[in-house]
């Protein structure tokens, strides 16, 4: 007698999960026009729904459009700037490197300078030194 039991249950749990089941279940005597009319009617509304979907979607296209055109507007006075400060940059970096050089070429004289007159013998005076030195009364 178990076993009677358990095979019924089966056949109600079959039953429920078989897609012919389920159709009846839905629609147990709709004829097939109703069910195109139905799906028409369904369609149609989800149409109608996309419709306003992408209608709300233009609308924010538009907005999103006016910000861009404020913040271009917004931001051409900064671009100005922007070169101006670029420019000036790159000047500073040109003048940096042009006094770079010649500090280098000044630290190599004054180099060259020292190394004579320890050459000839004379007291090595710093590169500021020298000038002064020069100036000072012979006795």
């Amino acid at each position: 007698m178990g076993s009677t039991g358990e095979a019924d249950r089966k056949r109600r749990q079959f039953s429920s999960i078989s897609p012919t089941g389920a159709a009846a279940k839905k629609h147990p005597f709709m004829p097939l026009s109703e069910d195109k009319k139905l799906d028409a009617a369904v369609l149609k509304f989800q149409n109608q729904k996309l419709v306003e979907k992408l209608e709300a979607q233009k609308i924010e296209i538009i907005d999103f459009k006016e910000k861009i055109g404020k913040l271009t507007v917004k931001q051409l006075p900064y671009e100005n700037v922007v070169a101006v400060v670029s420019n000036s940059w790159e000047e500073t970096v040109k003048d940096l490197e042009s006094h770079s050089i010649h500090t280098n070429d000044c630290a190599k004289c004054e180099r060259g300078v020292k190394d004579l007159l320890v050459r000839d013998g004379a007291n090595p005076l710093p590169y500021n030194g020298i000038f002064p030195f020069f100036l000072l009364p012979s006795s």
